[in-house]
């Protein structure tokens, strides 16, 4: 997936103040409010009392340059468009503050509008979750505009959000491609204990350069807020073990097998289905009820 660096709406910052040294002393009394005027009605400030190196701090302010597309003002707007599109929601976040001109062209990408008007909550939860560093705009409106699960082509009514792939409910419990584990927990058991403490440094390396998926959970004490233990997706977990020893890639299955079903549940959000024909969302409420119905009856009878 694309990314978009963080662009600074200021160019040129660093040039401006590299050859400027204020103290904090001289910033914090030219910047803090203070009620000068009512606690000594008979002092009159005047502009010699700050010093001059405050002064060309902020001189440059009013000069500096409104930022461009650059070399992209070359390109057909639906080739940007298409480039755009395939950021990440963060980086698409970034590319909208870069300038007016950012902002109106993202604003009317079809995708985009229809994902804002018809999925919030999938963008709420994505930002709850600090998941929106890990999907695209794209990878959501493909999402909305299918009804059939990603992993068995039967009617999903969820959304993986690590992913952003659409799922049903037996594949979001039992698949291997919406596994879910706790890192902190699995590095205690002793199936693993020889592989954190023989390849302690390898294995950090490789968690680092492996793009690996994470999510804040759910405190499940109090839902409303967010704990600070993350879940990790089995299978990029598990690519780092194998990138680090080859051997932990037959065990290393056992962490895709079903278990851990509140961490799949926390990172997963019903979902609607959109036509994008009709424009009609239809919530797919009723079809639930009737999976969940049949799904009881199985197990009771």
């Amino acid at each position: 997936m694309g990314s978009f660096s963080n662009t600074n709406s200021v160019l040129g910052l660093s040039n401006m103040t590299q050859n400027i040294t204020v103290s904090e002393s001289e910033l914090l009394e030219t910047c803090f409010y203070k009620r000068t005027k009512y606690y000594f009605p008979n002092h009159d400030p005047k502009a010699e009392e700050f010093s001059t190196t405050v002064y060309r701090l902020f001189s440059h302010c009013d000069k500096t340059q409104v930022p461009n597309f650059g070399i992209l003002v070359r390109l057909p707007q639906d080739i940007l468009e298409r480039i755009v599109l395939q950021l990440d929601i963060d980086s698409f976040r970034r590319f909208r503050q870069v300038s007016c001109r950012a902002r109106c062209l993202s604003t009317e990408i079809t995708t985009h509008r229809r994902v804002l008007r018809h999925a919030p909550d999938a963008l709420n939860a994505l930002r709850r979750t600090d998941l929106s560093g890990c999907v695209s705009y794209s990878d959501i409106y493909n999402a909305l505009t299918t009804t059939k699960c990603a992993f068995c082509g039967q009617f999903g009514d969820f959304l993986f959000l690590p992913t952003a792939k659409r799922c049903c409910f037996e594949c979001l419990r039992t698949s291997p491609e919406t596994a879910l584990v706790n890192e902190a927990r699995v590095r205690r058991r002793k199936q693993w204990e020889d592989l954190y403490d023989n390849h302690a440094d390898a294995l950090a390396n490789a968690l680092k350069s492996t793009d690996i998926r994470t999510f804040k959970t759910h405190n499940w004490d109090d839902p409303k807020k967010m704990s600070k233990t993350r879940g990790v997706l089995a299978k990029d977990l598990l690519a780092a073990y194998i990138k680090v020893d080859r051997t932990m890639e037959e065990p290393g299955q056992a962490l895709l097998k079903p278990g851990w079903l509140h961490y799949r549940l926390a990172a997963s959000i019903r979902f609607p289905c959109l036509d994008p024909r009709t424009g009609q969302l239809n919530t797919g409420r009723k079809r639930l009820v009737q999976c969940v119905f049949s799904r009881s009856r199985s197990i009771i009878f």
